[in-house]
């Protein structure tokens, strides 16, 4: 049996812009490939059409909603998600596989990302 390993990430006092639809889909592509995963790609109905990418996908925050922005992106071994509270500064990731990574890469992505030292990770172990 294979074990997956979900992480999930709190980082606080973030600096940057956590409303920014843009940078998140860029973060999202980069924490993918940061942690050598890819994203699930598609193909028209007929087969020898080429692939396209159909992830990540982004949204802001509606107007009864706290600011900030939510992304995800379907890899092919899981998936990962953010969740960015640019009233709070914090920014509130996912990353899930069967694929192994390593925990010290996604730290790295985050510090990066948001400028900041305050990072909590959960790892759980999923069957």
């Amino acid at each position: 049996m294979v074990l997956k390993q979900h992480l999930v990430v709190d980082a606080r006092d973030c600096i940057g812009d956590l409303n920014s639809k843009e940078k998140l889909y860029k973060d999202i592509i980069d924490m993918v490939n940061n942690v050598d995963m890819e994203l699930l790609m598609t193909r028209p109905y007929h087969p020898k059409k080429k692939l396209f990418q159909i992830n990540p996908y982004v949204v802001g925050a509606s107007k009864d909603e706290p600011p900030g922005v939510s992304g995800t992106g379907i890899i092919t071994t899981s998936n990962i998600a953010a969740h960015l509270w640019s009233d709070e500064n914090l920014a509130n990731w996912d990353v899930f596989s069967c694929k192994p990574f390593k925990k010290s890469d996604v730290r790295s992505k985050i510090k990066e990302f948001y400028e900041t030292n305050k990072i909590k990770i959960q790892t759980i172990k999923r069957w």
